[in-house]
């Protein structure tokens, strides 16, 4: 589980490795998406391949996996843009909104 917030007003949570680990779990199955999990977050210069990690490592491990190319680059890619789709929407989130009575204007 992430120590991030989800993004409230689209229910979005970061990603996480264990959200990376369940995607390849589901491609690749159990045994060689751990391997390939732990391999990519040694790679990354990671200790460990378990939660709580931070976004810029979990970016630099689905790096990593994209090396094995093929439908596990294709995990990584997924995770990747949920990275970047998190950070944007974080980002915005740190500029308050308009109030209503401004937007009708």
């Amino acid at each position: 589980m992430s120590s991030l917030p989800p993004i409230a007003t689209h229910n979005f949570a970061a990603p996480t490795a264990a959200d990376s680990l369940a995607a390849l779990t589901r491609v690749v199955g159990a045994e060689r998406a751990d391997a390939l999990w732990t391999e990519a977050c040694h790679g990354a210069g990671l200790a460990h391949a378990g939660d709580p990690i931070e976004l810029d490592a979990l970016h630099a491990s689905t790096e990593q996996l994209q090396a094995n190319g093929g439908a596990v680059a294709t995990v990584a890619r997924a995770i990747q843009i949920r990275l970047r789709t998190y950070a944007r929407l974080a980002a915005r989130g740190q500029t308050p909104a308009p109030l209503a009575a401004e937007a009708t204007r």
